[in-house]
């Protein structure tokens, strides 16, 4: 097993954290939207992704993450 610190800092060292980061924010709302659906009695939850430090440093940081609620469907009030 490979420890978050090492694995994150390799992810950063080689450029893949935006491509992790992209996946991880996708697949956080795809599930936390399919959690919403199946279980409508919990609509207050909300969803927190940690985001890298390289990630605040694309100019289109905003646009992914709203092209990424879009495609989800999941409402931004829902996201921490």
């Amino acid at each position: 097993m490979i420890s978050p610190q090492d694995f994150i800092s390799v992810a950063e060292d080689t450029g893949q954290i935006i491509h992790l980061g992209r996946f991880v924010l996708r697949q956080a709302c795809r599930q936390m939207k399919q959690w919403q659906d199946q279980y409508p009695i919990y609509q207050n939850l909300t969803l927190s992704v940690n985001l890298s430090g390289k990630q605040f440093l694309q100019a289109d940081l905003v646009e992914q993450i709203k092209e990424v609620l879009d495609e989800t469907g999941l409402n931004p009030r829902t996201c921490n």
